[in-house]
């Protein structure tokens, strides 16, 4: 406690003496208080004395956000986090530290650098942080949740939260064209360990080439690179090479008619120094739709992707969620015997199960959760046809959208059989209150996925997966709702789990076969108040049921209050 205090006082110092000099300085920040109540029953703890069956759990934060401007043409930004768990009595569990350090500014009219901690996205087989599941149609309790999670391992839409440097800029050249941009950055994603592992770094960038409603063209780049010494075993290297854009038909204020495409190269190369062997390969991938759209009322898109089985992309294909972590929360079943893996609710609800790091190495994927596109629309070994139509947006009385996707792979894995996908995906939203003229809210959600695999032959494979979304919100006076959820996870069948190699390459396969289903029930009540913060109180039923698994089934009720002030 005694280090902590002294912290805070250097750092209230610093900021006294930066006033001084400084033209500007501001503040902004979040503060957040959860408690949590959970029990477990069911036969996987039927019996059970070693595993815990009910917790109690929470922290409360605060992240001080602290801008200072010295001019107009910089920006200083850091965010200070003060952390106390749930239980540490007079600071007895509190923690410190730096949450996020930043440095930005504007060299010239047209020209602007971050340093420190960035955010990285390109494009969908470049730089992409996929989501882990399709949830676009869930009720507000469980997106409230995400939205926790989303903050806390820094998941700000699809964007990768690297450390590095980055510059953009942008010029207007005469008549040739009507815009040329850059975008450059630099990343280091594993540092030394002055032993025989270099440092590894994540090397990118972006130009654009605009001409008025004609066309819009983006030559991408990506390369993880390897910076060995004259002592390291391992060099490795990934480059990803791609062009992407539109080409107009038709590009008006109230319609748009465009072909969007993005096509590509990519080179692995790894060499082991120690054993004098060379692992290298290339692939391509492409990627063509036709799109209309209509402004504020729809949207429609049809298309065709194919992505080679060797294609690698690591800052394209790294799952946000991973399939290898284990929740905290009742982490063990069956007298410890069995790690507990992580539900639907682990993934809207666990902070640990969470990636924050791109992985070279494509990992295992769960074909219950994700099985047709498990490392996004970059996931390799695929192609077919894909359509999507939607309308409205939040300002609007519905909104929805469908999905159709008829895929399958380009060779066989494991067989020289292939196996087929279809999916099918969407949702509908409903502002029922602007629909009855009613001052306010009404909200009601629904949506679902339905994915199936299937392969003949010796290694046959006949999976289905449905997941159905639901919910409403109801603000019943001004500032309180009241909300319920249902989400439904249902899978059946045989699948192949494929575990790969150092190198990527399919090593082993492990016969899946699934008969089970999630079930997540949420009632809760939400006050906002009018200076950006909100208080809710949650609860939430899971049942998890395993028909081709003995005493594998349970429950999990918890009770969940959360108070969040943003400022």
């Amino acid at each position: 406690m005694k280090h902590i205090i002294q912290l805070l006082a250097a750092v209230l110092l610093l900021l006294s003496t930066l006033q001084l000099k400084a033209q500007v300085i501001y503040f902004d920040g979040l503060g957040r208080a959860i408690v949590s109540n959970q029990a477990m029953d069911g036969d996987a703890v039927a019996g059970d004395t070693s595993s815990p069956r009910q917790t109690i759990g929470g922290y409360t934060l605060f992240d001080l956000g602290v801008n200072i401007m010295p001019n107009r043409m910089f920006n200083a930004h850091a965010v200070l986090r003060a952390r106390n768990e749930f239980g540490g009595f007079f600071g007895s569990s509190s923690a410190l530290s730096f949450r996020e350090v930043q440095l930005e500014g504007i060299v010239k009219k047209g020209i602007y650098y971050e340093l420190g901690d960035i955010d990285i996205e390109l494009t969908p087989f470049t730089v992409f942080n996929n989501d882990e599941m399709y949830h676009s149609f869930e009720a507000s309790s469980f997106a409230k949740r995400r939205d926790i999670l989303h903050y806390e391992n820094f998941n700000n839409g699809n964007q990768w939260r690297l450390q590095g440097a980055r510059t953009e800029m942008s010029f207007k050249p005469y008549q040739l064209l009507s815009e040329v941009r850059l975008n450059v950055f630099a990343t280091r994603t594993r540092p030394s360990n002055n032993i025989n592992t270099p440092d590894r770094f994540l090397l990118g960038g972006q130009l654009g080439l605009d001409k008025d409603s004609l066309f819009e063209i983006n030559l991408n780049y990506t390369g993880f690179t390897d910076n060995p010494s004259s002592e390291d075993v391992f060099d490795y290297s990934n480059h990803v090479f791609t062009v992407s854009g539109n080409a107009y038909i038709m590009n008006t204020k109230e319609n748009r008619m465009f072909v969007s495409a993005e096509t590509g190269i990519s080179s692995y190369s790894f060499d082991n120094r120690l054993s004098d062997s060379l692992v290298a390969y290339d692939d391509f991938f492409y990627d063509v739709a036709v799109n209309f759209e209509k402004t504020n009322l729809v949207s429609a898109k049809l298309g065709y992707r194919e992505v080679g089985p060797q294609f690698s992309s690591p800052s394209a294909q790294t799952q946000r969620i991973n399939p290898n972590s284990n929740p905290l929360m009742f982490d063990q079943i069956q007298s410890g015997s069995v790690e507990r893996s992580a539900l639907v609710f682990d993934r809207l609800a666990q902070e640990g199960v969470y990636n924050q790091s791109i992985n070279p190495v494509l990992f295992t994927t769960l074909p219950v959760y994700n099985n047709v596109n498990s490392y996004g629309v970059a996931t390799p070994n695929r192609r077919g046809l894909y359509a999507n139509i939607s309308g409205g947006d939040t300002s609007t009385v519905i909104r929805a959208e469908f999905n159709l996707a008829l895929t399958g792979e380009i060779i066989g894995e494991g067989t020289t059989e292939k196996r087929k996908f279809t999916t099918v995906f969407g949702g509908v939203e409903g502002q029922l209150n602007k629909l009855l003229d009613w001052d306010k809210s009404l909200l009601i959600t629904a949506g679902g996925r339905l994915e199936k695999t299937t392969r003949v032959g010796n290694a046959e494979v006949d999976l289905t997966t449905l997941l159905i979304d639901a919910g409403i919100e109801v603000e019943v006076i001004n500032e309180l709702f009241i909300d319920g959820g249902f989400k439904m996870l249902n899978a059946s069948g045989t699948e192949f789990l494929g575990f790969r190699d150092g190198f990527n390459g399919l090593a082993s396969f492990e016969i899946g076969r699934y008969d089970q289903s999630e079930k997540l029930l949420a009632l809760g009540a939400r006050y906002r108040f009018g200076n950006g913060s909100d208080l809710g109180l949650n609860y939430y039923t899971v049942v998890f049921d395993d028909d081709l698994n003995t005493n594998s089934s349970y429950s999990i009720n918890q009770l969940f209050i959360n108070y969040t002030l943003t400022f």
